[in-house]
C-alpha cells in the first residue's frame, strides 16, 4: 500500500504541469516577499503568460524530459531573484531620510550621540544617548553630575549642563528645525 502511495506522489510530481505551475508559483512568491509589495496582479498576469506558453508548448508534439522541466521551473525563482536584486541594488543608505543620519551633536562641551528605533506606533524614539569625550572620542563615564574619560582623563566636574529629557527635547527641536547637520557619523 505504501509502494502504491510513493509510486502515485512521484507520478504527481513528475507531472510538468505541476512542476512548470508550482515553479512558477513559488518564484512569484518568493520574488514578492522580496521586494515588499504586492505583486498579485502582476503575478496573475505572469502565471497567465507562462500557463499559455507552457500550453503551447506542451500542446505541440515536442517532447521535453522531466529533468529538463525540473531544472527549467527551478531556476526561474533564481533568475527572478537575480533579477530583482540587480535592480534593486540602490544603494539602502540614499533612500533614508536626511534626519536619520542625525546621531551626533554637541552639547555644553559633551559630544552625545543615539540612534533611533521604530516604536509600535510607527514613529521613531531616541534610544542609547550616550555621552562622548570631545578630545579622544571614547565613551565618558558618568559620575553623579560629573564625566570622566578612561583613555584621556577628561574631567567635566560639577556638570550643570541639560538632563537627559531636556537632551532629546532639544534633539526633536532640531529634528523639526531642521537645525542638524546633513552628514553625521
Amino acid at each position: 500500500m505504501k509502494k502504491r502511495n510513493k509510486e502515485g506522489i512521484k507520478k504527481y510530481l513528475s507531472n510538468p504541469w505541476i512542476i512548470a505551475i508550482g515553479g512558477t508559483a513559488l518564484g512569484t512568491w518568493v520574488a514578492s516577499w522580496i521586494v515588499g509589495k504586492n505583486l498579485l496582479r502582476e503575478a496573475i498576469r505572469l502565471l497567465g503568460k507562462v500557463l499559455r506558453f507552457l500550453g503551447n508548448v506542451l500542446g505541440s508534439h515536442i517532447s521535453l524530459p522531466v529533468w529538463l522541466l525540473i531544472i527549467i521551473a527551478l531556476s526561474i525563482p533564481a533568475i527572478l531573484i537575480l533579477l530583482i536584486s540587480l535592480l534593486g541594488s540602490a544603494d539602502k543608505q540614499s533612500l533614508q531620510p536626511a534626519w536619520k543620519a542625525y546621531t551626533k551633536d554637541t552639547f555644553d562641551g559633551i559630544t552625545w550621540r543615539w540612534q533611533y528605533r521604530l516604536n509600535y506606533e510607527d514613529k521613531y524614539d531616541i534610544e542609547s544617548l550616550l555621552p562622548f569625550c570631545p578630545v579622544c572620542d571614547c565613551q565618558l563615564i558618568m559620575h553623579g553630575s560629573s564625566f570622566n574619560c578612561p583613555h584621556c582623563g577628561f574631567d567635566k566636574y560639577n556638570y550643570n549642563g541639560k538632563s537627559e529629557i531636556e537632551l532629546r527635547l532639544i534633539i526633536h527641536h532640531n529634528l523639526r528645525q531642521r537645525y542638524f547637520p546633513k552628514e553625521s557619523d
